[in-house]
């Protein structure tokens, strides 16, 4: 399914200049793979900054992505490594 900006959710604006974002987002009609994808995101590319964190649920199952990029012509997600 294509992104919806209806089920995009900012849940943390961050605390300051560089501090990650946390966002909510839902998308029931795709996988965490195609969330994951280039450019799923890019209708959103002025919300995001490198290193905000993305709480995905799709089809298959949650997933929380890191923005790798953000830019008007590619936005970049990988899955985020928690220690």
């Amino acid at each position: 399914m294509a992104f919806s900006r209806d089920n995009f959710y900012p849940i943390s604006a961050g605390a300051g200049a560089g501090t990650p974002k946390i966002i909510s987002f839902v998308d029931t009609g795709s996988t965490k793979a195609q969330i994951a994808a280039a450019d799923y995101f890019l209708g959103v590319y002025e919300m995001l900054n490198v290193n905000d964190f993305i709480m995905a649920a799709g089809s298959d199952g949650c997933v929380v992505l890191a923005v790798t990029a953000s830019t008007s012509v590619t936005v970049t997600t990988e899955e985020a490594t928690l220690v």
